[in-house]
């Protein structure tokens, strides 16, 4: 390689760039760089002194890239083996496979430093990182195939004992649960040695090939005037140099105003009231309601608060301005009640269990005392047990609740009788939502609009309607229309 050794730190900025594109390849680039850290933190008034141990670095790193190890490159079918170490400051992990021949062949190196509260892991915990961080990585290598871990502990089985999973390693294993992973002790320590070494003499790519250069900076402001409208703008390269550019625009524009044409809200009352009608008339702006008749989610929102106002109410009595204090303890007992629906309470379908209440632990239930009995390691087991079977509980509530609704849908159709309508017949279609009434008729109020006309029909009671006097055309069910002027099979 011909590359000369860099006289400035902007060069060697440059140089680690280009050696770090090509990380992949290269064992220990972090200890390999080490040596070039004190020129990288060197001020702008520092003198930069390149030295003996600085040239050999360097050196070494050159005849490194025209020698580079051989990797090899994935092969479909076989099994990937994944070999993850950890030290007190660094973590390393090593992508193998085997060939045709048995030989392990190694496909990509991974190290990185330890930063700030990952230093204070145990070292379990490091582990699991390494493992986490090596995924991450590697995970359009890894996703569609089967991994064999290699390492020193079972992390699989440390994340997945965890009664609850919270906090880092919850978020790791959650993580992880896309990827097919396989735990193996160590029968051959031959590609764990090098993950050992690359954790041990690693120092990090984030501390040493981290460039922090000072960016372009862009400030730009339009104006309009008697003649036109302008853009300006003032561009400062990261030497601190400016270039001020300016354009004339042949379209007209607005002085930072617009015209407003219309407002989509809810049917809050804040913006259906008379004040914001008058406005909006005054202006010409067109109000727009965008909250559907049937919205099935705030339906659901609804119910739920309705429920929970109910238990208020019971529970503080003669003291409604308590309710705050009751809140927590009235969404605790919400959330550990069965329902009708799903046959269990919602704290079951998220964590696999009911919940144990002080009631049970003070008065010593059988379930406390089976638990109590039981040894730690058995303890763990059924926690992961529950675990593994949570979706078929999450399953067979769905099914219940599936069952639910269509009882429900068959004791409605019972009463519904479907009308039927052929094409050209004249209809009226009620006005919804059908709650809503004007606010000068009130009670008053036309509940059918129309006549429409029947373009199109559909075999599950839907249709294709059009006003007499437009082109527009609109689908609605069957249930929302009725005869305009009575038909023999009407």
């Amino acid at each position: 390689m011909e590359t000369r050794p860099p006289s400035n730190k902007k060069e060697l900025q440059s140089l680690l760039g280009k050696v770090n594109f090509l990380r992949r390849f290269i064992s220990n680039l972090s200890g390999k760089t080490k040596v070039f850290s004190p020129l990288l933190r060197l001020k702008k008034e520092q003198e930069f002194r390149w030295n003996e141990e600085h040239q050999k670095a360097f050196d070494e790193i050159k005849v490194y890239l025209a020698h580079p190890p051989v990797l090899a490159p994935l092969s479909e079918g076989k099994q990937l083996k994944l070999y993850i170490s950890a030290s007190d400051s660094t973590i390393a992990g090593m992508l193998a496979q085997d060939d045709e021949n048995g030989i392990e062949r190694v496909i990509y190196y991974l190290s990185r430093m330890l930063v700030g509260a990952e230093t204070r892991y145990i070292p379990l915990e490091k582990l699991c990182l390494s493992l986490y961080v090596a995924c991450t990585k590697l995970k359009y290598y890894i996703r569609p195939r089967d991994v064999v871990i290699f390492c020193r502990s079972n992390v699989i089985k440390y994340m997945l004992s965890k009664p609850v999973l919270h906090s880092r390693v919850g978020k790791w294993a959650l993580a992880l649960t896309k990827y097919s992973l396989t735990f193996e002790p160590l029968k051959s320590i031959k590609g764990q040695v090098i993950v050992d070494f690359l954790a041990d003499h690693s120092k990090g790519t984030e501390e040493i090939n981290f460039l922090t250069t000072k960016s372009w900076e862009l400030f730009f402001d339009g104006s309009k005037y008697e003649l036109g409208t302008g853009i300006g703008l003032l561009i400062i390269s990261p030497e601190g140099i400016p270039t001020k550019l300016s354009f004339k625009t042949n379209t007209g524009y607005s002085n930072n105003e617009t015209e407003y044409q219309t407002i989509t809200t809810d049917q809050g009352t804040i913006f259906t009231g008379r004040k914001v009608t008058r406005y909006a008339e005054s202006r010409g702006i067109k109000l727009i309601t965008s909250t559907p008749y049937y919205a099935q989610a705030n339906g659901q929102v609804e119910a739920a608060n309705k429920l929970i106002i109910g238990l208020i109410k019971s529970h503080i009595s003669g003291k409604p301005r308590s309710w705050h204090e009751t809140l927590v303890q009235i969404l605790w007992a919400h959330r550990n009640s069965p329902r009708d629906a799903t046959k269990t309470t919602p704290y079951k379908l998220v964590y696999g269990h009911d919940a144990i209440l002080p009631l049970d632990i003070n008065s010593q239930s059988i379930h406390v005392q089976k638990q109590n009995d039981l040894p730690i390691e058995d303890y763990w087991n059924l926690m992961y047990d529950e675990l593994i079977f949570l979706d078929e509980e999450r399953l067979i509530a769905l099914q219940s609740l599936v069952q639910q609704k269509e009882r429900v849908e068959k004791s409605y159709n019972k009463k519904v009788k479907a009308q039927r309508f052929r094409v050209g017949d004249l209809v009226l279609k009620v006005i919804l939502p059908m709650d809503q009434k004007s606010r000068y008729l009130g009670k008053w109020s036309y509940n059918w609009e129309g006549p429409f006309i029947v373009e199109q029909v559909y075999s599950t009671n839907a249709y294709v309607i059009r006003e007499l006097n437009s082109n527009a055309s609109k689908v609605i069910n069957g249930k929302y229309l009725k005869c305009f002027h009575k038909r023999v099979e009407c």
